[in-house]
């Protein structure tokens, strides 16, 4: 019996598959980043789609006091918006792994 072959016609069908999905997820966390921003940024956090694949999303806010805030600075603490709402989303969820050795 001859071994079947296949070739792939569309490389990007699987991303365009679950771009809507990821669409989703990142919303929620969009939503989540400007409930916990502070008001002066909570409006400039923007949703924008990865150049030429439809499975990337950005979450990124063009003010760049957002950094400083985010982040922090020498004299001020900071009061992270985005990166404590990436944690409670869960996502992603990334199989854990055994350690060898």
């Amino acid at each position: 019996m001859p071994d079947a072959t296949f070739e792939v016609l569309d490389g990007m069908a699987r991303r365009r598959a679950v771009g809507p999905d990821i669409r989703r997820i990142a919303e929620k966390v969009l939503a989540d980043t400007r409930a916990r921003s502070a008001a002066a940024v909570a409006a400039s956090w923007t949703l924008e789609t990865g150049p030429g694949d439809p499975a990337t999303w950005w979450i990124a806010n063009p003010l760049r006091l957002a950094r400083y805030i985010e982040y922090g600075t020498r004299r001020s603490r900071p009061r992270p918006a985005l990166g404590p709402a990436m944690a409670a989303s869960g996502y992603p969820r990334w199989p854990r792994t055994r350690r060898r050795g």
